[in-house]
């Protein structure tokens, strides 16, 4: 029965390693908040993967900080507009993960609408706020 009882306890130990494991890995792909062309507001799906993002900061080590990197579609736009867009993209996910109580300390933002596209294939992708 002893067996029985660590076999058991093992497996469930196992089981909630591969559940916190899964739940870390789908808050690690919402690390890219996708924007609409020319916009920067948050659509009520990326608001949702940026409230699961907040928890994960708020419950994870304080001493971390974040960066938030706006981008823009650099084959659109003004060189002077895709900054302006990426930098906008940046702040409104800052401020979103501040309004859900993300401590402003963890947060740092910048837009880098003049660097080169960080990805090559898939130019609407490029539209975008990486949190790193």
């Amino acid at each position: 029965a002893a067996t029985a009882d660590a076999a058991a306890a093992a497996a469930t130990a196992a089981a909630a390693a591969t559940v916190v494991a899964a739940e870390e890995q789908a808050i690690a792909d919402t690390s890219i908040i996708l924007f609409d062309y020319s916009m920067s507001w948050l659509t009520p799906q990326e608001k949702t993967r940026l409230e699961l993002i907040a928890e994960q900061i708020k419950s994870g080590s304080k001493d971390t900080v974040y960066q938030i990197v706006g981008h823009a579609d650099q084959q659109t736009g003004t060189k002077a507009g895709n900054k302006r867009v990426a930098e906008h993209r940046a702040k409104r996910v800052y401020d979103f993960l501040v309004s859900k109580g993300v401590n402003p300390k963890q947060l740092n933002y910048e837009g880098k609408g003049n660097s080169p596209d960080p990805f090559k294939k898939v130019q609407a992708a490029n539209r975008a706020a990486i949190i790193h």
